[in-house]
């Protein structure tokens, strides 16, 4: 992500090994993430409302969902689809996931705590079977957990 193009960020791309970089965003780009393929890159917008997707080597972008992510950070990528968090005014916020295959839309849980919106907290585990995420709870505890792998 740069501001170098003066008017709003967009999203680049450089070789690992060095070399020139290439603008990936032409309509401003913010928090992304590439397809696990590596054929795409999604993203949102400085707004928040938003997610979109563009080829990694750049074109026409495509608005995939019309929401309200509940902070930066709070949306993930994988094989399958989209996972994120998104902002509602149900008691807690709501995880969703966009499955790529049919375009539905499914809620998986609310949860209890709000997320912790200052940072970015939101991981799918490589088979989509877990979700890690931040969340603001008061009077926790710091665990260690022993013998991890």
């Amino acid at each position: 992500m740069s501001y170098r193009s003066g008017e709003r960020f967009q999203l680049w791309k450089v070789p690992v090994a060095g070399g020139s970089e290439v603008q990936i965003t032409h309509h401003g780009g913010f928090d992304a993430h590439e397809s696990p393929d590596g054929r795409w890159v999604y993203y949102t917008k400085d707004n928040g409302i938003g997610i979109y997707r563009v080829s990694a080597s750049g074109g026409d972008e495509r608005r995939l969902l019309n929401v309200s992510l509940a902070g930066g950070g709070y949306w993930a990528v994988g094989k399958r689809g989209i996972y994120f968090v998104e902002n509602s005014s149900s008691p807690g916020p709501i995880v969703k996931h966009y499955n790529f295959a049919n375009d539905r839309l499914t809620e998986i849980t609310s949860l209890e705590h709000p997320t912790f919106s200052e940072q970015p907290g939101f991981a799918v585990s490589p088979d989509e079977r877990w979700i890690l995420y931040l969340q603001v709870e008061a009077n926790t505890d710091i665990m260690l957990v022993e013998n991890f792998h």
